[in-house]
């Protein structure tokens, strides 16, 4: 699987499986860069534009290597990539990476600027569906992190006794995927 930078025209990413290649555009960088600093410190502005790329990229990684090794998935090629990048932030969150909270904070504004130009949201799909499935796994991870995200209603109170769960068995069926793909 190769990663590449480059101008497409389009303020996305792309999985190719003719070439096996993840792109990540340059007009998605600038529509991230501008989302992310509408309003907010230099800092505030770092830590989204890092959540939002690193979720991005995880989630076509995601979907590579589902369409690379046919892995079995339960929804969508989107919905996994979804799941992987979500699983992987998770895991350096544990580490103390701060990039899981911020993704969801960047998604969620960028679902709430539908003018914004930020294609991705269209050409993946993304809605509050996906987001709120996505906050309630991360939250399950580290709910004082994620605390934002049940006060918003991201996580709807009911859900949220479940959300760990929820996370071990998907991080279990990433695991049971790769294995045989993986070297010990």
């Amino acid at each position: 699987m190769t990663l590449r930078l480059a101008e497409c025209g389009h303020s996305t990413t792309e999985w190719s499986g003719d070439t096996r290649t993840v792109t990540m555009c340059y007009e998605f960088l600038e529509a991230v860069i501008a989302i992310a600093g509408d309003g907010e410190t230099a800092e505030a502005a770092e830590q989204l534009f890092s959540g939002a790329v690193t979720f991005a990229l995880f989630a076509e990684v995601g979907r590579g290597l589902v369409a690379v090794y046919g892995l079995p998935i339960a929804g969508t090629p989107l919905e996994a990539g979804d799941e992987f990048a979500t699983v992987s932030l998770a895991a350096a969150e544990r580490d103390g990476d701060r990039a899981a909270a911020a993704a969801v904070q960047f998604l969620a504004h960028a679902l709430r600027t539908p003018d914004s130009g930020f294609e991705w949201l269209e050409t993946h799909r993304f809605d509050r569906a996906r987001l709120e499935r996505v906050a309630c796994l991360l939250y399950g991870n580290a709910p004082r992190n994620h605390a934002a995200s049940l006060e918003s209603g991201l996580v709807p109170r009911e859900r949220a006794p479940r959300c760990a769960e929820d996370l071990l068995q998907v991080a279990q069926a990433w695991d049971r995927r790769l294995q045989e793909h993986t070297q010990p």
